[in-house]
């Protein structure tokens, strides 16, 4: 039976927000709402947090800090803690994931894994496939707001027209 002392979850819901994003100008910001919940044996408390921040260009955003909104939570067992904040990527998808730094009342420091969750403007679908061991991906973005399918190969990318 595995070790449970030191077993945080972390779940994820995001918003699109429009009033402050520009979409003619490539700024498009999210809030995310984390709920943080100790599922281990022992009470912990979160030290720091590690972000990796990436829009559907690839283009990466490493955050790194104390705390989460300015506090830094103890946990006892079956104790949540939900915080909200906000993010601003280049494009109308992208995807985070992260690590809590954490330390358990016995003075063990643990990593925490924030899973993957993505973060997406309203009626926009995109899809990312690559060849295991290729250098070449393959994007695809649908926006409903503009009826067009946009393909991408590497830094080639072939509009399919519109209806």
């Amino acid at each position: 039976m595995p070790d449970r002392k030191y077993d945080i979850t972390v779940a994820a819901r995001t918003a699109f927000i429009p009033d402050q994003s520009d979409v003619d100008s490539g700024r498009y910001v999210f809030a995310y709402t984390i709920t943080i919940t100790n599922t281990g044996t022992l009470p912990a408390q979160l030290l720091s947090r590690h972000w990796i921040i990436t829009d559907s260009n690839s283009q990466v955003q490493e955050v790194r800090g104390l705390g989460v909104v300015g506090e830094q939570p103890m946990l006892r067992p079956s104790e949540s803690f939900q915080y909200t904040s906000g993010t601003a990527i280049a494009t109308p998808v992208g995807t985070m994931r992260g690590t809590y730094q954490m330390v358990a009342e016995d003075g063990m420091q643990f990593d925490a894994p924030i899973p993957e969750f993505t973060l997406s403007m309203p009626r926009v679908l995109h899809c990312r496939c690559s060849v295991p061991g290729s250098r070449f991906k393959v994007g695809v973005v649908y926006d409903s707001r503009v009826p067009t399918w946009n393909f991408g190969l590497g830094t080639w990318n072939l509009e399919l027209g519109t209806w």
